[in-house]
């Protein structure tokens, strides 16, 4: 039996960023056509799909050679190749997508890669091209009217690097660090100084980054760096990644990064540009995301909303296991259900000025609320243009008892003066098949959330 609930909306006063937390890796274009491959049909599918997922920004990592310093510039020549980059930066503003630029290498970089960045000379050519990088794609002169329209809001981010305490993305020996840090700053000086219009961070680092010996290094280094000159040297944001299903972990890392690390950079804002469950154990690397794992991932996204994570970037958009969406067959996967909701849960309050963290308590004070609630049920909630939304999950792996921790909860607002019945109410929610409008009966404004549902209410006023 469901235990009825009332909800309780505690106001956290962050708001949502115009680029919220509805962004993705990479995408929608797929393919290289220098090598045959580039997959026109399938590219415009995921094109049409990202369009109608309300996917708002694209990390322009891992498009392998795409958009990668070392693909678009040859260095022995001094040139430039622009034509697969152009094209898949043309995919991303048609999607409606706004570009979000990382300055780098892609996983699938060889150690030799990095040999041409052993010189200072070598370092400074690259620093041009990373500025050539911005300047093409900041005009954007190449494009055609209609998709100029679409791109009125120019760059706007911009992350140098990616994950350098890993040794996919630098060499990992204690004489690279000075390297690194003093790569990594001359690009920062030389983006601010040319476009100071465009906010600029970094590094993107793991999350294991302040507790491994390498992190701790480039961090202590890039601190030291910074503070020599403050008032040039800070970041706009600091990035980093995170690979859990637990919202306690994205928690704790957040802690971690603004003591250790932002703050003493000069910056409070943060940007997860790599983000999904948990990538240790072997079997995910087979394994789709499950619905338990898409409700705890909904749990995470409400926690860096919660925390005032100003930016995220899920990992993938486009994969055959842990994307969004299936790169072998251009469907959806259960994941993106989820991300329907998220991107429109934004999308409904990003005119509003608070957020509110939503839970709840028992309305029967003779039956106690089970003391994990709090790992189960969570809740975000926002006003936005004449009206309330929320998006609540609950998040259960206790297969043993299908029948347990359901809730049913009373829908309201936190504005005792709102006025509404239960025919301005919508719940939205996920399903084996995709989204979809609720048709139980809202007596009494009440309605069930079931084991792993995810719902979004909204209440128009």
């Amino acid at each position: 039996m469901a235990d009825r609930i009332k909800l309780i909306h505690e106001k956290r006063g962050a708001t949502l960023e115009d680029a919220g937390l509805a962004g993705v890796n990479a995408g929608p274009m797929v393919g290289d056509s220098g090598t045959g491959g580039f997959k026109e049909s399938l590219s415009n599918t995921y094109r049409d799909l990202y369009k109608d997922l309300q996917v708002n920004s694209v990390r322009t990592h891992d498009f392998y050679s795409r958009f990668d310093l070392d693909s678009v510039f040859d260095i022995g020549n001094e040139t430039y190749n622009w034509d697969e980059t152009d094209r898949a930066f043309k995919y991303i503003i048609s999607s409606g997508a706004r570009p979000y630029f990382r300055i780098g290498y892609s996983f699938d970089a060889k150690a030799s890669d990095f040999d041409p960045l052993n010189t200072s000379a070598n370092r400074a050519l690259f620093c041009q091209a990373a500025l050539a990088l911005i300047g093409r794609y900041q005009e954007a002169g190449f494009i055609s009217p209609k998709l100029r329209h679409n791109y009125k809001n120019k760059i706007k981010y911009v992350e140098i690097w990616n994950e350098p305490d890993h040794s996919r993305f630098w060499p990992q020996t204690e004489d690279e660090v000075d390297k690194f840090v003093t790569f990594f700053f001359d690009i920062l000086r030389a983006i601010r100084k040319n476009y100071p219009e465009i906010k600029v961070g970094g590094p993107g680092f793991t999350q294991e980054a302040c507790n491994d010996s390498m992190g701790k290094k480039i961090i202590s280094c890039m601190i030291a760096q910074y503070e020599t000159d403050p008032d040039d040297l800070y970041l706009d944001f600091f990035s980093w990644h995170c690979y859990s299903i637990s919202p306690d972990f994205y928690q704790k890392r957040f802690q971690e990064f603004s003591s250790k690390a932002a703050h003493k950079l000069g910056t409070k804002v943060h940007h997860i540009t790599e983000w999904n469950r948990t990538i240790d154990k072997e079997e995910d690397e087979q394994d789709t995301i499950t619905q338990f794992e898409v409700a705890a991932l909904t749990a995470c996204w409400i926690r860096m909303n919660k925390k005032g994570i100003h930016a995220a970037h899920f990992y993938r958009g486009i994969d055959p296991v842990k994307g969004i969406l299936n790169e072998r067959n251009g469907k959806e996967q259960a994941i993106a259900y989820a991300f329907r909701l998220w991107s429109r849960f934004a999308d409904l309050t990003k005119g509003g000025n608070n957020l509110y963290e939503v839970t709840g308590e028992k309305t029967d004070t003779t039956l106690s609320w089970n003391v994990n609630h709090k790992d189960r049920f969570y809740g975000l909630g926002a006003y936005g243009t004449d009206l309330y939304a929320m998006l609540l999950v609950n998040v259960s792996k206790d297969e043993d008892e299908p029948d347990g921790d359901v809730y049913h909860y009373k829908i309201s607002t936190p504005r005792s003066s709102d006025r509404f019945s239960t025919s301005d109410i919508k719940v939205y929610k996920v399903t084996q098949g995709g989204v979809s409008l609720t048709d139980d009966d809202l007596e009494d404004r009440y309605i069930i959330l079931r084991r792993n549902a995810i719902h979004l209410v909204v209440v128009d006023l």
